[in-house]
């Protein structure tokens, strides 16, 4: 059976810089459900704390998981600053959950994101 979620993607915290000593990062996350997806804006500039503030709407059944992963934007390729992968089933019986989430690239931390799932 499929379910309407909306995420709310708040901030990031602490998010290790992909550009280097005198760079700072243009954030932006890619949100994946199934075969769905969706991009927030690309912050430039925004370096290790940037916020985003956007919603998104998804189908989604209970088995789904939320596939977030954020990336520094750069104009050759896009660096991969961490992904956390979030179980819909723990939203679909509470309802909702607001909560920060570990990033992680391999073994690395990359930093935390801000989320808030709701089941609509």
């Amino acid at each position: 059976m499929s379910s309407k979620i909306q995420i709310y993607v708040a901030e990031a915290r602490g998010l290790t810089n992909m550009d280097g000593l005198l760079g700072k990062n243009d954030a932006y996350a890619i949100l994946r459900v199934g075969k769905q997806k969706h991009k927030t804006n690309i912050l430039a500039n925004a370096g290790k704390n940037p916020k985003w503030e956007q919603t998104f709407d998804f189908d989604a059944c209970q088995t789904d998981e939320v596939i977030v992963d954020v990336y520094d934007y750069d104009n050759i390729k896009d660096d991969l600053i961490g992904s956390v992968k979030v179980p819909l089933s723990q939203v679909m019986s509470a309802g909702q959950i607001e909560s920060w989430y570990a990033l992680s690239r391999g073994a690395k931390n990359g930093g935390e994101i801000l989320l808030k799932i709701t089941c609509v």
